[in-house]
This record gives C-alpha cells, structure tokens and sequence, in this order.
C-alpha cells in the first residue's frame, strides 16, 4: 500500500472543492448511493474522495482511502495496465468488465466499474462507479456445473428461457428465447432483460413482480411482452431462483407465447356477443345492453327507437338456394343495416332473419325517415344466387322507448307486433307501434295460446318425445335421452315448444308444465321393457320452478311413489337461470345431488364470465351452447374454443355434452375435440318417449 505523509495545499483545494460541489443533486447521489464511488487523480491514480458505500464495501476508512492508489485495490493489475485503460477514459462513462478488487480482509471480489472524467478547476479528476458482479460470476460458474442433461434440456426447450442475475442483466437465454423475442444471442448477453422486452406502459408491473421473484424466489404471471420489431406478444412467464451456497445467485425466467390462447378467448368471448353469421350483436347481448341502457338512464328519460326488421319472403331463398345462400343473404343484409344506421346505435341478429335495431337519441319522426331510406336500400340490392340476380324486401315494426314497455321482452312484444301488421298490410313497409291497437292485438294473440295450454293440460295432450344423446365415437350407444314436449293437436298435427314456450313462460305457466313433464315420466318409466330404458334421462326445468322450495319435496314423493331411481334422471338448468338467482340454483343443485341426481347446465358458453359461475356450481354435466357447435366443422378458432371448454370440464370432473349436432361434418370435428356426448339431428331424430 502507497502512505502518503502529506497532502499538499492544491490536493487540499482539491478535495473541499470535491466535497463542497455546488450540485446539491451530485452529493446527494455521491453520499447515498448504493454503490462504491470514487474520486481520483487521473494521472496518479491516488483517491481523492470516497463515499460511504465504498468505505462499506472495501472495509477501510476514507481516511485509509485518501493515503491509498487504485493500485492498492486492484488485484492483479500492473501500473502499466492502469494507465493504459486510464488513456481511454473520456467525459463519458466507459464500461470496465471484470475487474478483480481485493478487500481489507483480503477477499478478491470481481467488479465492473463505470469511469469518466471530471472537468474540475482544470485538473484531471476520474469518477468511478463500482458495481459488484462477485455474485455473476458464481451464477456462471454454477451454471458450469449443470450436468448436460439440464444444459439439453435448457437449449432444447420449447419455451423461452432467459437466466438473469439480481440485476436483471442476460447471462444466458436459449434459442427458443431468440426466436420469441427476435435477438440473436449477442444482442442479448450482458443487458437488461427489462430494456429489452417490457413495454414502457408495463415497467411498474414488472418491477412488482422482480420483486416477488427476489423476495418469494419464485413468480408466475401473464402479461404483454415486446419484441424487437415492436409487436407485442401475451405470454405466462415462471421465474424461479438459482442457488449456490443457500444464496439465490441468479434466476431461470420462461416465457410461453399465450397470444393465440388470449386471441381464442376474446373470439369466445365476441361469439358469445356477436352473430356468427352477421356479426352484429346476439339477441342476448343486444338485450343486456338495452337493459343497461335503461337501468343506467331511466326509462322516462331515455331517447330512443327500437326497430324490429323481417325480410320478406326470405323462406322462399332457404328454399330455393339452400342455407349457404341464406346465410350469405342475412351477412348482406347485416351490412346493408350498418351502411344506413350510426355507429352509436345497435344491430342485432335475433332469429332467423330477425334483426332489431336501438336508435340512440333519435326521435320517432327521424326513425321514419331512416326507415323508408332503409327499405329503400334494401329494396334497390340485388343478391346473387346461382348466376342470376334477385331483389327483397323487408318489413319493419318501430316503438318509442318511452312508450312501448318496461322491459326487453314488452318492448320486442310491442316492435314484433307492430312488424307484424307491416307484413300483413304487404310488406316492403314501416308500422309504428300503438298501445291503443297492437297492445289488444298481442294480448288476442297470447290469450290464445293460454287457452290452448291449459286445454292440453287439462285433456292430457301434452306428449312426452326423447333424443338420444349418444357417447361421442359410439353410434349404438343409447344410455342418455332427454325429453321434449310437444302438443298433439285434435287432429293429430304436432306444436313444437317454441309456439307455447313464450306465452307459458308470460302467463307463469311454465312450473306446472316442469311438474306435469316430471309426473308424467314417473307414471310411464316402468312402462317401456328395461332393455330400452336409458340409464340416464334428461329433464328441462325452468328458473322459476327451480326456486319454489316446494318442487323439492313434490320430487322427493315423486321418487318414493314411482320407484324411479334418481340416479336415472338428470335434470337440465339453462346457464341464464343458474345465473339469474345464483343462490337458489345453487341450493337445489346441492339437494338434488344429494337425492342421487344428476344435474347438467345446458347453454353453456355465453361469455367469458360463464367460466367464473361454474366453478359454484356443482354439476355433472355440461352441454355446450348451439352458438360453437352449429358452424364448427372448418371452423379451426371454433374447434380450440370448444376444445378449451372440454379441457376446463375435464379438469373440474364434469363431462361435456355436444348439442345441435346436425351434420356428419360437425360430428367428425367433435370426435377430435374430446368432446364426451353428442346430441342433435345428425345423432337421432326426436321419437315418442
């Protein structure tokens, strides 16, 4: 070590200019830094300032420091060596890697250090900023001692994989890394992974969750990652520690690309809200918006027209073209309603060739106006089909908010009705709604119905019909039907539920129907020979039947009387019910469970939050809505959405039904998906029970 016995009065100067720099930002950084820092002659390479970190780090005093040279410190370093590096230093930080320091205590540890010039009083001052990689280093040569098997695994590995220090500095990532990120290995090496691959917007998140990984030693996460180019990616990262010595010395970082998964998801998510065919909204997402709408506003307050728009004739295209030209006739459609209306207002799809139709903050005498241009559009496109050109028209029912109801089903009753009257009077026309005459018409209309309900109730002409519902790969399978209802007429001739279904479900008819079905299988399940009685029959309940607590026991005496085994019979609740009264679907599930039943949740798939509610309930089966099953065949994001839904059913124990299965295409494409069951027209055509 150099002793210096005396400081002479321009070193003296020297050091108080040092110490008193008028840069309160610099002394502060200089006195608080967490890092060794030093001031020092640039020719002798005496130290002329230190701060506390260093006299920390090193384990001498400053008093020690100012008698010493970087000599002193440096291990293995020759004067030669230091003054050739000092020649390079400019007035911009210079980089040194690896340099070797020896402690007081004598312990050698590797540096890099970060040294500049320093204008001061015309002399040549060197600062440098000390960071130690002592920790690096054993990262590496603990690495070095992986066994091969680990080092293939590493570079072979489909996932991206990074090995960082606590630093956040690249040591080493493999080729997976390279193509998910687009860095060759140099670019790499050496710099911080967080520069490199975290969005600016996701710099606070990543630094949550660098410190979950220090602190915990362990991390998993999905987030947005950047790539060279500047596209970004979703990925799951897993970070885990590396230990040498019982110290964490470094960390082993995946990556796994997640962006067709999230891009999958939100396409679930959008087919849940959007028309597969059209791409405007469902009619459930349309109706939850409207409600919405007037939740959010008040009805007595909020401006609007609701359209309800019919093509005319358009059986007469099913028919002579097939569904594909239909189908491409509705897209048209679709779009020809979007070039009239705004982007503010909403389209929907409802059924068939049904579109409905909010205009927001438009008033009664504007709708007019935009439906005669609408119709005008509609009535001037000509559609293609086979080579030849056709034209249609189109019938359109109109109501003020305000006027037509309190609620989404009045309000379409009241737009339905007047679309009704629209085609009656031809067609190629807009109706507007009035309380004073279609009110009485719809009230004729549902009255109807109601008579011919309770006429069938009360002369046992409802008739119980089953399809099959079959394990998917094995046509002869026959141990799962559900049952349908349907009205024999007088004259034979039968009514299909979605004729009745509505005016039940108005009147509040709907539990004694859900009773009679029940009653009714009881009293005929012995009559058909065992050989032909399926081990499980399925039974629709609605949601209002589901919450009168006496339907419990009624199912209970039911049980009991017939001698039924309740381990037959799976009772089938929409996901709409489940979720409308969560609590109480939730109770009956539990006592039915309990009973030996099976319950299955059918509809299932109406958005993302459908995930969320299932896992509270507990159910056996679950049958995947119509909206990803009717178009799968050819449809690859279709397939992996429903293969996602099979693989979270999987996971929770719970077995998948397909329904709607009408075309051996759609079949094939299941079978592939591990779909469990398979239901639809394609599987059986529905039979008397």
């Amino acid at each position: 070590m150099v002793q210096e016995t005396a400081v002479s009065a321009s070193e003296a100067e020297l050091q108080a200019a040092l110490s008193l720099c008028d840069d309160e930002n610099f002394r502060f950084l200089f006195d608080y830094s967490p890092q060794p820092i030093w001031v020092f002659d640039h020719d002798t390479f005496r130290f002329l300032d230190v701060n506390e970190a260093a006299v920390q780090k090193y384990g001498y005093t400053r008093e020690d420091f100012l008698g010493m040279t970087i000599a002193d410190v440096a291990h293995g370093e020759d004067p030669e060596t230091l003054r050739r590096y000092a020649s390079e230093v400019t007035l911009e930080y210079r980089k040194r890697r690896g340099c070797r320091h020896r402690l007081k205590n004598g312990v050698i540890i590797t540096v890099d250090a970060y040294v500049r010039l320093l204008d001061l009083k015309g002399r040549r001052v060197s600062i440098a900023v000390i960071v130690d990689v002592t920790n690096v280093k054993k990262l590496q040569e603990s690495l070095r001692q992986q066994t091969a098997y680990f080092k293939q695994l590493f570079s072979l590995s489909r996932d991206a994989i990074a090995i960082i220090d606590r630093h956040g500095v690249i040591f080493d990532a493999n080729a997976a890394f390279e193509r998910l990120f687009l860095y060759n290995h140099e670019e790499l090496l050496g710099n911080d992974i967080q520069e490199l691959i975290v969005p600016e917007s996701h710099y606070h998140e990543t630094f949550t969750l660098w410190a979950r990984l220090y602190r915990e030693g362990t991390m998993q996460h999905e987030t947005v990652r950047k790539r060279k180019d500047g596209s970004t990616l979703y990925v799951s990262i897993t970070g885990n520690a590396i230990k040498s010595g019982g110290r964490d010395v470094g960390y082993y970082v995946a990556f796994r690309d997640v962006t067709q998964q999230r891009r999958a998801a939100y396409e679930m998510e959008r087919q849940s809200t959007h028309d597969l065919i059209t791409a405007v909204l469902t009619r459930r997402e349309f109706e939850r918006t409207l409600q919405h709408l007037l939740r959010s506003n008040g009805r007595s307050h909020f401006q609007g027209i609701l359209l309800f728009v019919d093509i005319d004739q358009f059986k007469v295209v099913n028919d002579a073209g097939g569904y594909g030209v239909g189908d491409s006739v509705l897209d048209r459609m679709a779009r020809l309603i979007a070039d009239v209306v705004r982007p503010v207002d909403l389209v929907a799809r409802l059924v068939g060739d049904e579109f409905a139709i909010l205009l927001i903050n438009r008033t009664l005498a504007e709708a007019r106006e935009l439906s005669d241009r609408l119709l005008s559009v509609i009535r001037g496109h000509r559609f293609e089909f086979d080579g030849s050109n056709f034209s249609l028209t189109a019938s359109i029912g109109m109501a003020d908010i305000v006027d037509a109801g309190d609620d989404f089903k009045t309000l379409m009753s009241a737009v339905e009705g007047a679309c009704r009257v629209a085609k009656a009077k031809g067609g190629d026309r807009a109706y507007v709604y009035r309380a004073d005459d279609l009110e009485g018409n719809r009230q004729r209309n549902d009255s109807n119905w109601l008579v011919h309900i309770r006429d069938a109730l009360e002369n046992d002409r409802f008739v119980l019909y089953h399809q099959a519902i079959q394990r998917t790969g094995d046509r002869r399978d026959a141990s799962h039907s559900e049952i349908l209802l349907r009205i024999r007429n007088d004259d034979g001739s039968i009514v299909f539920p979605n004729l009745f279904i509505p005016a039940a479900e108005r009147y509040r008819l709907m539990p004694r129907l859900d009773r009679h079905v029940l009653r009714k299988v009881f009293e005929s399940y012995w009559d058909r020979s065992r050989a032909d009685l399926p081990t499980i029959l399925g039974i629709n309940l609605s949601g209002e039947t589901i919450v009168n607590p006496e339907f419990v026991d009624f199912v209970k005496d039911g049980f009991k009387a017939s001698g039924v085994p309740p381990s037959s019979i799976c009772f089938e609740i929409t996901e709409t019910t489940a979720i409308a009264d969560m609590d109480n679907a939730a109770a009956f599930i539990n006592e039915m469970r309990q009973l030996g039943c099976a319950i299955a949740l059918d509809d299932f798939g109406s958005g993302m939050s459908s995930f969320e509610y299932l896992k509270l309930l507990k159910i056996d089966y679950l049958k995947i809505d119509k909206l990803f099953i009717q178009d799968l065949a050819g449809n690859p994001v279709g397939c992996e959405m429903v293969r996602a839904i099979t693989s979270l059913a999987r996971a929770m124990g719970v077995k998948t039904v397909a329904e709607y299965v009408e075309t051996e295409g759609v079949l094939h494409e299941l079978r592939s998906l591990d779909v469990d069951f398979v239901q639809g027209y394609a599987i059986h055509t529905p039979e008397p029970w």
